[in-house]
């Protein structure tokens, strides 16, 4: 009932612990490719943004970390994510065979920010705490390798956290978010009840992320 197959023996039974009566997924909060309405390419970037900061300018993250300046009008699409936090990510990382992080490095943007289709955005939330917790989740040794089992190719669009189990990020969660990344693999581990070989292959095939 998964619609894809299964090609590792260990993924199968995690995946079935993962997937509770109660399992969202955490594509629930994802979005599509060019969330915003900006392409990517240079010409179109560099028409409709600028290098340097001016008055009433709000952040545009590009490819490679690259930061350039929009005004608020230059977003056609999704403006309830963009006036709220979130947390970027690159639509692309490395092969699948041989990158063991998996997934881009994650940044906590700020209302009224933006980012061309070089990335997209995830979550949209009220606080900074929350968003910061979002990013330290997709940290997590657990998460990435969720998302491995759906990763095929270069490609991490919104699909490939469709066995990421969302969490709640505020305080009142079940996990202690003030904790350091590798505290919360062992909280993850913990709450999804995974055994001592599921954790062992986990952390033997992916890397820490700094």
């Amino acid at each position: 009932g998964l619609d894809i197959i299964i090609s590792d023996s260990v993924n199968y039974p995690l995946i079935c612990k993962v997937k509770t009566e109660d399992f969202v997924p955490l594509t629930t909060i994802t979005t599509g490719r060019n969330a915003f309405g900006i392409i990517g390419k240079p010409s179109v970037v560099n028409s409709i943004s600028k290098k340097e900061h001016f008055p009433g300018a709000c952040e545009l993250r590009c490819k490679a970390n690259e930061i350039r300046w929009i005004k608020a009008d230059a977003v056609t699409k999704n403006k309830d994510i963009f006036e709220k936090y979130k947390v970027y990510i690159s639509k692309s990382a490395g092969n699948p065979n041989s990158d063991a992080k998996v997934i881009g490095y994650p940044y906590v943007g700020a209302p009224q920010s933006a980012c061309t289709d070089s990335l997209f955005p995830i979550g949209k939330f009220d606080t900074l705490e929350e968003a910061e917790n979002l990013a330290k989740y997709m940290k997590t040794k657990f998460l990435r390798y969720m998302v491995s089992i759906l990763k095929t190719s270069q490609n991490v669009t919104q699909i490939v956290y469709g066995f990421v189990p969302i969490q709640d990020f505020t305080a009142s969660s079940d996990i202690d978010w003030s904790k350091p990344v590798d505290e919360l693999d062992k909280q993850l581990y913990a709450k999804y009840g995974l055994s001592q070989e599921e954790i062992d292959y986990i952390e033997s095939m992916i890397k820490p992320m700094e």
